[in-house]
């Protein structure tokens, strides 16, 4: 907000604090859209994730239904796939197996899930994944060109870090979100509500 990248926030559930206060998500998404006067809503998960390691026992998964919500109100979901090359936990490689999850088991919709171009090995790895799990039979995944992404960090003087690693490290991860980004901006150049 202070580099006015973002012009409110809104918090919801739990969480509170924001510009705007919301009871759940769905009231969030109709402040945002009513109140907010937002063109796009950038839906996020707070600090705190808990896991137990097992494949339903993360709040991560909330991001399915999410997906369920954006939907149900007639937007346009679009889902930043946690990358990763550099997490030692080899259920964090590739496209996290949260993310899988909450595609496969949770999102009962369907979602746009824009994922960066990567070297053939990476890209092998994140297809055979996408395959095993059957994503691109329930969602739309697609693989696009950012050239944009490690700019803009740079232009507007942001060194986010994920797991504590650095774009640098993860590159993939941050790309990712580049690509929700530029899939985002152009659905709604296309009068798409996202």
């Amino acid at each position: 907000k202070e580099k006015k990248l973002i012009d409110s926030t809104i918090t919801f559930g739990q969480a509170f604090g924001g510009d705007f206060e919301a009871v759940n998500i769905y009231s969030a998404l109709i402040s945002a859209k009513y109140v907010a006067k937002a063109d796009l809503a950038i839906v996020a998960m707070g600090p705190g994730v808990s896991g137990t390691s097992t494949l339903l026992g993360n709040t991560a998964v909330e991001v399915g239904s999410l997906i369920n919500a954006v939907n149900s109100l007639d937007g346009k979901p679009i889902v930043i796939a946690r990358l990763s090359f550099k997490d030692k936990r080899f259920r964090h490689q590739g496209i996290s197996h949260h993310t899988v999850t909450a595609l496969k088991q949770i999102a009962l919709s369907e979602a746009l899930v824009p994922l960066p171009q990567m070297e053939k090995k990476k890209r092998n790895f994140v297809e055979k994944q996408i395959q095993l799990g059957g994503l691109d039979k329930k969602h739309t995944l697609n693989f696009l060109n950012n050239e944009v992404t490690e700019k803009a960090l740079t232009d507007n003087k942001l060194t986010p870090t994920t797991m504590g690693r650095s774009v640098k490290e993860e590159r993939e991860f941050f790309l990712a979100c580049g690509c929700a980004a530029i899939s985002a901006l152009d659905l709604i150049k296309k009068g798409n509500e996202v």
